[in-house]
Parts: structure tokens; C-alpha cells; sequence
């Protein structure tokens, strides 16, 4: 089969599918502007400021919250849209589509959302992040004002942890139509979601980050 085959059907599948892409494509747009405003904070320069070590370290802390909060987020939200679609995907195996097949289709649909929603989230990060920083000079009367400076290693760095969210999402994608035949496909979609489980680990964790978090705030 000829690529433009693929390229043709992934665009099709995202258009048919838009119900379910515009709440993903839009949760990843945000999540990519929040991450990349976080950033264009801790790249800031404070000289002579007191307190700017742990100024720093609180908005480290945050990209990395961010960070995490993007990765469980889209990937459950990325599972739902999966689900929904198994059906469809189902039917691909029924035609007589290999698996093989349905796996570069699945890439070029995440490579064209991955990409535009990184690229649209980057450029509303940078438009927005002037108006977040004004905010928070005028809110935190810094000594020192935060400059808003458009910074190449926060895009790389921004682009780079969305990319390999999506290439994760990608691959739960991938196991779930390998290890399932046509006809459990088609049955997917009325599957419930299972009960949550609590766990003690997270728990405990919870705990602890959020302990850290009024620590930092405090110290401060």
C-alpha cells in the first residue's frame, strides 16, 4: 500500500473522530501552553534578588508537576478515546487490514495531533505568558521584575516532553490493537470502566508532595 493511503485514511479517521479529538486535542493544548509559561518562569534571571534559590526551586518544582500531571492526564484521556474507537478499529481487521497496517495509521494520527497541538499550545504559551507575567509582578511586587523572554531551550524542552507523551500514548494504542483480535475489538467499546483501586504507595505519596509543596510555600 502507498503511504498516501495511510496519510489519507489517518485524516480521515481524525475527522470522522473529531467529537473525541477536539476535548484531547484542546486538554493537550492547554496542558503544553501551562508547562511551557512554568518554564519561561524558572528561566528567569533574579541577580542580586533574596530568596532567589528557592524562587527557583519552587518553579522547578511546579514544571515538574506539570510535567507529571500532563502524562497521567492525557494518558487516561488518550485510553477513553482508544476505547471509544475499537470498534472502528475492529472493523479495519474484518476488511483485511493487517495489524501492521492499523499501527502506522495509529502513528500518522498521533504525529498529525501530537503536532498541532504542541505547535498551537507553544504559540499560545508565548502569547499568553506576557499577560501571566505581568500578573504576577503586579501580584508578587518583586523587588526584581520577571521578564518575559521567549527562550529557544523552553520550546525544545516543552516539545520534547509532550512528544514523548504522545509516542507513549502511541504505544498503548499499538498493544491494544496487537493483542486483541478483531471481534474483542469490536466488543471494546461496550466494555465499563473498571472500579478504581486505591493505593497505599500513592498514596503515601500524595502525602509527601503535597507535605513538600506546603513546606516550599511556607518557606518562602
Amino acid at each position: 500500500m502507498k503511504n498516501n493511503f495511510y496519510f489519507k485514511m489517518a485524516l480521515r479517521n481524525i475527522r470522522a473522530n473529531k467529537q473525541l479529538y477536539l476535548p484531547y486535542g484542546i486538554s493537550a493544548l492547554l496542558t503544553v501552553s501551562m508547562l511551557f509559561q512554568m518554564l519561561s518562569l524558572m528561566s528567569n534571571k533574579f541577580e542580586g534578588m533574596r530568596g532567589v534559590d528557592s524562587l527557583i526551586l519552587l518553579f522547578r518544582f511546579g514544571s515538574v508537576i506539570i510535567g507529571i500531571f500532563s502524562l497521567i492526564f492525557l494518558l487516561y484521556t488518550n485510553s477513553f478515546l482508544i476505547k471509544r474507537r475499537k470498534k472502528e478499529v475492529g472493523l479495519y481487521g474484518i476488511l483485511g487490514l493487517e495489524k501492521r497496517h492499523v499501527a502506522r495509521i495509529l502513528f500518522l494520527e498521533s504525529l498529525l495531533v501530537g503536532t498541532m497541538t504542541i505547535l498551537l499550545g507553544l504559540g499560545l504559551g508565548a502569547l499568553l505568558g506576557q499577560l501571566l507575567f505581568l500578573f504576577l509582578n503586579y501580584l508578587l511586587k518583586l523587588p526584581i521584575q520577571m521578564a518575559y523572554s521567549l527562550e529557544p531551550l523552553n520550546f525544545v524542552l516543552t516539545a520534547t516532553v509532550f512528544a514523548g507523551i504522545f509516542f507513549i500514548a502511541y504505544l498503548y494504542n499499538v498493544s491494544q490493537v496487537t493483542f486483541s483480535n478483531p471481534i474483542q475489538l469490536l466488543r471494546g467499546e461496550k466494555e465499563g470502566e473498571k472500579e478504581p483501586k486505591s493505593n497505599v504507595l500513592l498514596f503515601i505519596l500524595g502525602l509527601l508532595l503535597l507535605g513538600a509543596g506546603y513546606y516550599i510555600s511556607l518557606s518562602n
